[in-house]
């Protein structure tokens, strides 16, 4: 039975999603998603699936393993659509907004004894944890996958064009942050493989209706990926790192490197989140400058600040990065203000 039918809202999903309404019984809604024939950034594995047959198979491991995720009741992907369960619209990023528009004292901005924010990002990085520890599966599309030389490099190539070349810097200047990018992209392709979400921000993490479990949705892009990428997206991302402040972000490093004991994730980190923040205030940038998209605009200066002090990190390990900073501190506007406030990995 269908009583309604509500088209949601999608942010840069290709997909469409519309909330069915089945009045009384065991199901009162579900979620219709309308399928795209787009494929993964990462590959779609030895078999070359498509972003939905992607969905359909990770869900399937991370239901198998524990992990909760929609279920999925009709599975119509030759018809162009999955018939998936409404886990309700309680986004981890709305509870942490909430707790973090409540969290500091006012009259000196610091972290109160009553503060709730920190066992709450902890039970993000508890779920993370588990996801990194999931066992191997060559059968599954996850372990089939990693992002290759290019697909890293590619977010090198868009900071080099939409916030190098505006500021007016020669070829022989773009070819320093070329070089630099195709050592930090080498790089990262050495790190240690677990398995990532490849998009854990807050933002696809659900708090559960009636509870405070966490599911996890747009899981389609799954794969085999630096440890730091994920801790990267739910700790950075859209300003996320701000809103927490140094002191909080400090706790929640201390806490993922008690839980995991990765060797070494601060050098980790440092390498990954550059590559990332890079490729996300080029990306941004784009969004706003061709596409449009003003929203964007907001996430920029605080994106290249977490670029600038990477920079300034990474230069120890890589001279290009210095050439790098070198170039951008005269010519980007607050540059030399962020390279002097340390922050905790960023």
């Amino acid at each position: 039975v269908v009583e309604k039918i509500d088209a949601l809202i999608a942010d840069v999903s290709p997909r469409r999603y519309y909330r069915i309404h089945h009045g009384s019984g065991p199901i009162p809604t579900s979620l219709l998603m309308e399928l795209s024939d787009s494929h993964s950034p990462v590959g779609g594995g030895n078999r070359a699936l498509s972003q939905s047959d992607c969905f359909v198979e990770v869900a399937a491991y991370l239901r198998e393993h524990g992990v909760r995720v929609p279920a999925i009741y009709v599975d119509a992907r030759e018809e162009g659509y999955l018939l998936i369960e409404d886990l309700g619209e309680r986004l981890f990023a709305s509870v942490l907004d909430d707790l973090l528009n409540r969290g500091f004292e006012p009259l000196t901005d610091r972290i109160t004894d009553s503060d709730r924010v920190v066992p709450q990002v902890e039970k993000g990085l508890d779920l993370l944890f588990c996801l990194q520890k999931l066992p191997h599966d060559e059968d599954s599309v996850v372990f089939q996958r990693t992002p290759d030389f290019q697909l890293l490099r590619k977010g090198g190539e868009e900071f080099i064009e939409f916030i190098v070349s505006p500021l007016s810097v020669g070829t022989r200047q773009l070819k320093v942050f070329q070089e630099a990018f195709d050592n930090l992209s080498e790089e990262v392709l050495s790190h240690p493989k677990v398995f990532s979400h490849y998009d854990f921000t807050s933002h696809n993490i659900l708090v559960l209706p009636g509870s405070e479990g966490l599911a996890l949705i747009d899981f389609q892009d799954a794969c085999l990926e630096s440890p730091a990428r994920d801790l990267h997206a739910l700790l950075c991302d859209r300003g996320m790192d701000e809103r927490l402040g140094k002191e909080r972000l400090a706790k929640m490093f201390e806490y993922y490197h008690h839980r995991c004991g990765v060797l070494d994730i601060s050098q980790l980190y440092s390498e990954y989140s550059v590559l990332w923040d890079t490729r996300v205030s080029g990306r941004f940038t784009k969004l706003v400058q061709v596409d449009e998209r003003q929203k964007y605009a907001a996430w920029i200066p605080g994106t290249m600040a977490r670029v600038v002090r990477g920079f300034e990190r990474l230069s120890k390990k890589f001279q290009r990065f210095g050439d790098c900073l070198d170039i951008l501190l005269p010519k980007y506007p607050n540059a030399k203000e962020w390279v002097k406030d340390k922050w905790p990995y960023l």
